[in-house]
């Protein structure tokens, strides 16, 4: 069950990174470039702190899943 938890939160944290970062470079100049695995990179390093965060609060006790 706590893996089932885990996925979960890297998923959804996941997803909200990246469409935190999807606007991120797109007003402005005509010619800007996307840069879309980057922005591919910067949220799944987001999700990955946000799960030991999480990990870390189980861990700690201050969560009971």
């Amino acid at each position: 069950m706590r893996g089932v938890v885990l996925s979960g939160v890297f998923s959804i944290t996941w997803f909200l990174a990246l469409f935190v970062l999807l606007p991120v470079g797109m007003a402005g100049e005509g010619g800007a470039t996307v840069r879309i695995g980057w922005k591919f990179v910067v949220a799944t390093a987001a999700a990955v702190v946000a799960l030991g965060v999480f990990y870390g609060l189980i861990q700690l006790g201050f969560l009971d899943i």
